[in-house]
């Protein structure tokens, strides 16, 4: 299975997913990714989102389709 096809079928079950979840399972680049699959016709909604870490708030963006 491919990076991209993995993403679709982690889209099409309704999950969103963020750059730290990607690499998590070896996907790197994910804002890239998501710019292929928009070649590919497929819509991907980026959401902006602040989270808590070591360092205080950190932003960071969710991917899901759109």
């Amino acid at each position: 299975m491919t990076q991209l096809e993995y993403l679709i079928k982690h889209f099409r079950s309704g999950k969103s997913i963020t750059t730290l979840q990607a690499h998590r399972e070896g996907i790197c680049r994910l804002s890239e990714r998501c710019r292929e699959l928009e070649a590919k016709g497929h819509k991907i909604k980026r959401t902006p989102k602040k989270v808590a870490s070591r360092f205080g708030k950190v932003r960071v963006v969710e991917y899901r389709i759109g």
